[in-house]
């Protein structure tokens, strides 16, 4: 009798050659080659370009230090500039106050009954006055039209006494004014 087996028998596994598989390796190993040199070289190109690029821009950046250097040394300048102005403004505006106290003085002056012997104006704002005076009246008068005025803060009567002067009795007095701080309107 005639045995027929219709089970597929145990196939062997064809084994790829191990020539086939080195030469597949090697052919891997060649394509990884290639492709790391590639992108070695791109790499390579790009460090070259931005190594360039760095250079170029540490070059402007140098100039542009120098720029920077150049005009904080003028902002400096300027703003020493504009203090020493704002100085000679403020001094401008201290010149014109003495003028100014004085002829408030002088308009409110009382003629041919007051006089003043002495006068003498301070930088700290104060004008001390001596004079002589018809009498208290006067005096008090003149006082009152002085506190009147803008540019006087207040007024102090250190003393003021009767005197016997070429037969005639006066009132000799001795204030001082204590004047406001000013800003004249200078240019």
């Amino acid at each position: 009798m005639i045995k027929i087996n219709l089970y597929p028998g145990s196939k062997k596994r064809k084994t790829p050659s191990i020539e086939i598989e080195i030469g597949i390796y090697f052919l891997v190993l060649f394509v990884i080659g290639i492709g790391l040199i590639y992108i070695n070289s791109v790499m390579n190109a790009n460090i070259a370009q931005l190594i360039t690029i760095k250079s170029k821009k540490q070059q402007i950046n140098i100039v542009l230090l120098k720029k920077v250097s150049i005009t904080q040394k003028y902002k400096k300048q300027i703003k020493t500039l504009k203090r020493k102005i704002e100085v000679i403004k403020k001094i401008r505006q201290k010149q014109n106050l003495p003028v100014i106290y004085l002829t408030e003085l002088v308009n409110k002056f009382i003629r041919n009954k007051l006089w003043f012997n002495y006068l003498s104006y301070s930088s700290k704002n104060k004008i001390d006055i001596k004079g002589v005076a018809l009498d208290n009246q006067i005096l008090a008068e003149y006082i009152k039209n002085l506190r009147q005025s803008p540019y006087i803060e207040q007024i102090d009567l250190k003393k003021s006494s009767k005197r016997q002067i070429m037969g005639y009795e006066l009132i000799t007095f001795d204030f001082y004014i204590k004047t406001k701080k000013q800003q004249t309107n200078m240019p």
